[in-house]
């Protein structure tokens, strides 16, 4: 028995929400797309991690010299590296979420 058109629009639309505002690939992932979702996942948090400890490095270095210090190479490196992988995690995820929506209008 197919689920109500509204129920599954509904469903496609949440999901859309999930992978584009929410966390890129949980919505590919509910979705039953295990390896896209998860590997977008992966490639997010490990952007986000990495951005926060280039972020949080720099703010231990402000705290125990008292002053700005002058930003290491490194640190611009790991935290633009880091940004640039949300930033692909959330690029990927738009396909993702339009073949979401385009298999809920298939459906009806």
């Amino acid at each position: 028995m197919n689920p109500d058109p509204v129920k599954r629009r509904n469903r496609a639309l949440i999901l859309v929400g999930l992978n584009l505002a929410c966390w890129p690939g949980l919505g590919t992932l509910l979705s039953r797309r295990w390896i896209s979702g998860a590997a977008q996942m992966l490639i997010f948090v490990t952007g986000f991690c990495c951005a926060v400890y280039a972020m949080l490095d720099f703010l231990v270095a402000i705290f125990r010299a008292g002053e700005v210090p002058p930003i290491a190479s490194s640190e611009w490196r790991l935290f633009l590296g880091g940004i640039a992988l949300c930033a692909a995690a959330w690029l990927w995820s738009l396909p993702s979420s339009a073949r979401i929506m385009r298999e809920m209008r298939d459906l009806q």
